[in-house]
């Protein structure tokens, strides 16, 4: 675990331009953008970055909704993670090589562009149902933390993050602290909602939701980091909504 802090940026977008090929070069412009931001803010760059769910596919016919593995996004992301010495952690909806299933699935790449860690979303609603994705394992084996070069860090995705798995509430995110995780990176569709701020302070670790939808009143933001009490220490506000944006945090774990 590092002894310094890290800049986490979280991005917001919200993206529907009609094609995979004109969101990939929106998303590339994203990442830019915010890479260059940081740096305009106080000179450093920023270490990890994340973004939404289905940033590359939303508002496509459903025939382009799906990405094969280590397809033309990966790719994209990971050269963009090499060029800003950058973690990225990213969503798509993935038609998985290695057993031809469909998956919402979040990706995790460290500074040189590899695959450190995939998470394959567990609560499917409608639509991904609808769109044929195989959930992750319902005994949630993989809702582990990954360990990075800032400490042990989760992943979840959108209903993810405040469905039941038996009878309480925000179950995998108390998998998560349970399992060692300091942050958890939650990339949605959705607005952040007051669920997933009580499951960060039950849990008592860091959260950064990225969202694209909506906005639920004072203090809630689209897109945000929260520390372990409840603290909105970097947020998206309401003004911001349909444009292309970021906000950025320090954070030690």
């Amino acid at each position: 675990m590092s002894e310094n802090n890290f800049k986490l940026a979280v991005t917001y977008a919200k993206l529907r331009l009609g094609s995979k090929e004109a969101n990939l070069r929106a998303i590339e412009e994203l990442i830019d953008d915010t890479a260059a931001g940081c740096v305009a803010e106080d000179g450093r760059a920023p270490d990890m970055m994340l973004l939404s769910e289905s940033l590359y596919t939303r508002g496509n016919k459903k025939s382009e909704h799906f990405e094969e593995t280590d397809g033309p996004l990966t790719r994209a992301v990971a050269e963009k993670a090499r060029k800003h010495n950058c973690w990225i952690v990213f969503n798509y909806y993935e038609l998985r090589a290695s057993d031809g299933k469909k998956y919402n699935t979040n990706k995790m790449l460290d500074r040189g562009g590899r695959l450190v860690a995939s998470y394959d979303k567990t609560f499917l609603p409608p639509d991904d149902i609808k769109f044929g994705c195989t959930a992750g394992p319902k005994d949630a084996s993989n809702v582990r933390p990954i360990e990075t070069e800032f400490g042990p860090i989760g992943m979840l995705i959108c209903y993810d993050a405040f469905e039941k798995l038996g009878d309480r509430p925000f179950e995998l995110f108390r998998l998560l602290s349970e399992r060692g995780a300091k942050l958890t990176l939650v990339s949605s569709i959705g607005d952040y909602t007051p669920d997933t701020l009580k499951a960060g302070v039950e849990t008592r670790m860091w959260t950064a939701h990225c969202g694209q939808d909506g906005y639920r009143g004072e203090g809630l933001f689209i897109s945000n980091s929260t520390d372990p009490y409840g603290k909105c220490v970097a947020g998206v506000a309401k003004r911001d909504q349909g444009q292309r944006t970021y906000c950025s945090a320090l954070i030690k774990l």
